[in-house]
């Protein structure tokens, strides 16, 4: 995509940058003639004053010295004349500039240009009070970019606006970048049946490979603790509202213990009461596992066999609960 750094090319009615030179050289010209003017002036100026004294002095005749005022004057009206051809031509140069002024597409900063709308020779029409006129290119600032996200209403009372936000570049592998809270909509709107608010992410000075358009996954962190004691999610349980986890006190005998679960994420839950680190607990029911390993009929050696559930110990990690979001980058 080309870059917006160089001169912008005039686009105006043809004709219009003839009419420029023919303006400047027509200001070349009355300059001239001003200058000419001015010493054809002085010129008359003191073969006026010269038979003016010797008229005086009755060296001459009337009539020579009339010739002489005459000519004198006849000089003075020239260079006015001179000038208001000087003049009207700089005002001649000052329109057509303006008008070229108008005919000239700067963009308002550094940028890159994402489309261009018309055609060479297309017309085109300004903006006014009832037509928001042509639009001519779509241009956008590569390095500061922004993403929008819908963040769910029960999430975003802990989202700040300033809030460093984790920004992961789907199509870009291994691409990790650092966004900020931008703006906050005081407004819920609803996206695919979902109610939430939409949430402008800045991400600056964005690598060269992230493009608009592309998606970009967020972790937003709402809350966090550390040094707690947690377990893998899978491997707490629900039932009537009462949550518990299976320890295992024996060899292959695992206990049901109903536990408090605190903060929790995608991966792991906090555990506040209930359990002690070093804690083995399982990742499965014993019950679903005992069903579906229990003895079936003897094979060729008359042998069946029994697993146990797949288990893990409790430890205590840094922990930190994260909203992750998907929105596209614009």
């Amino acid at each position: 995509m080309p870059k917006y750094r160089s001169k912008p090319r005039v686009v105006g009615p043809p004709g219009i940058g003839f009419e420029k030179t023919s303006r400047q050289t027509e200001i070349a010209g009355a300059k001239l003639a001003v200058q000419t003017q001015t010493l054809l002036l002085e010129k008359s100026k003191l073969n006026f004053q010269r038979l003016k004294e010797l008229f005086g002095d009755k060296l001459v005749a009337q009539e020579a010295f009339d010739n002489a005022r005459l000519d004198y004057e006849l000089q003075q009206n020239s260079l006015d004349i001179a000038r208001n051809r000087l003049e009207n031509a700089q005002t001649g140069l000052q329109t057509v500039e303006d008008k070229l002024l108008k005919t000239v597409i700067r963009a308002p900063f550094d940028c890159t240009i994402l489309a261009r709308l018309i055609s060479v020779g297309q017309a085109v029409s300004g903006a006014s009070g009832y037509n928001s006129g042509t639009e001519v290119f779509i241009v956008a600032n590569l390095a500061d970019m922004i993403i929008t996200a819908h963040i769910n209403q029960s999430d975003v009372t802990h989202v700040k606006v300033g809030q460093a936000v984790t920004v992961d570049i789907e199509a870009v592998s291994g691409l990790s970048l650092t966004g900020h809270v931008d703006r906050i909509a005081p407004l819920a709107t609803i996206k695919t049946g979902v109610k939430g608010f939409s949430t402008r992410i800045r991400l600056k000075n964005a690598e060269d490979k992230v493009r608009p358009g592309m998606t970009a996954n967020l972790t937003i962190p709402l809350i966090s603790v550390s040094n707690v004691l947690t377990v893998p999610l899978a491997a707490v349980f629900n039932e009537r509202g009462e949550r518990f986890v299976y320890v295992k006190r024996g060899d292959d005998a695992f206990e049901r213990q109903p536990i408090q679960v605190g903060l929790a994420d995608y991966d792991f839950a906090e555990v506040t009461k209930g359990l002690e680190a070093g804690n083995v607990v399982a990742l499965a029911s014993p019950d679903r596992v005992a069903k579906a390993d229990s003895p079936k009929l003897a094979g060729k050696d008359g042998q069946s066999s029994r697993k146990g559930p797949a288990e893990t110990p409790a430890v205590k990690s840094p922990s930190a609960a994260t909203a992750p979001t998907t929105s596209t980058a614009k």
